[in-house]
């Protein structure tokens, strides 16, 4: 048996919104990160209302329900790399107290562990719905790399935002290494499951060592330059901010949630021949994503 003091959950915006935070005036980049914290505060909220319980009985055949999570957030404005990425880290208490006694017991890591893809994709969906209150056109993507469907930002050029990816991009190039020299040594590529851990195993070998710290007007100071030599000037960043905050949005075709729910089980059935209901919920966030 291993302790386990608690578990960590990251929430971080898409690139695109992280670009646009970096650039834009400091009124429209506040709003921007107070977006971010009412999407972490309800993806909490929903992590206490769905995922928490502790366990009783013997084998811990009894899930009981608790008062709450005791958490601690941590707000992170960039990468290793310096780049923009706003993000936060939510460390979450492995005592919790059980609602029938007070009593202090441990969390039910069996259900946090199984809910963390679906917290994600609530997280996503949350963010969506603040940025469209803020009145930013979003445009689905779907990653080259996992299931997400990414809410990015219209307007916000793709090299800005690849510009600002040095930690992904380097972790890619790590993975495709580790894939091919196992496919050298097993004489197949990796499965899902392999290419996973390969990836872990290359954001590993390419973390640095953290920066020296940097103020916030340090920080804006840097990307405003750097967005200056990637655009072409000031000018072009101006514009191009502009050209976002004013985009004006199509006309939404009627939402079919016959049509999502169909979509959902498809998913969940040509991904998986077992799943419970998280697999179920990230699959239906990432059609309502898509949907808009």
């Amino acid at each position: 048996k291993q302790v386990c003091a608690g578990y960590d959950m990251t929430f971080t915006m898409p690139k695109s919104v992280s670009a646009l935070w970096a650039v834009a005036p400091m009124p429209v980049a506040e709003q921007i990160e107070r977006a971010h914290k009412a999407a972490v505060d309800r993806t909490v909220q929903w992590l206490e209302d769905n995922v928490a319980y502790t366990r009783r009985g013997k084998g811990g055949v009894r899930q009981v329900d608790i008062a709450g999570l005791i958490t601690a957030r941590f707000e992170h404005r960039d990468s290793r790399d310096s780049d923009p990425h706003l993000h936060t880290h939510v460390a979450v208490s492995n005592k919790v107290q059980a609602v029938e006694d007070g009593a202090w017991l441990a969390l039910d890591g069996r259900v946090v562990f199984a809910g963390t893809v679906a917290a994600s994709e609530f997280y996503d969906t949350q963010m969506a719905a603040e940025l469209d209150k803020l009145g930013l056109v979003l445009t689905p993507t779907t990653s080259t790399t996992s299931k997400a469907v990414v809410l990015e930002v219209a307007g916000v050029p793709t090299e800005l935002a690849s510009g600002w990816s040095s930690r992904h991009e380097a972790i890619m190039a790590r993975a495709s290494v580790l894939a091919r020299q196992f496919e050298a040594r097993t004489g197949r590529p990796p499965d899902t499951k392999e290419t996973m851990a390969l990836r872990r195993q290359a954001h590993l070998d390419t973390r640095q060592a953290k920066h020296e710290p940097r103020s916030y007007e340090e920080q804006r100071t840097t990307w405003r330059e750097q967005a200056e030599q990637i655009l072409g000037g000031p000018d072009a960043v101006d514009a191009m901010v502009r050209n976002v905050l004013g985009a004006s949005k199509t006309e939404a075709e009627p939402t079919s949630y016959s049509q999502i729910v169909e979509q959902t089980l498809e998913a969940v059935d040509s991904e998986r021949a077992v799943f419970s209901e998280p697999h179920i919920l990230a699959a239906a966030h990432r059609q309502v994503r898509k949907a808009g």
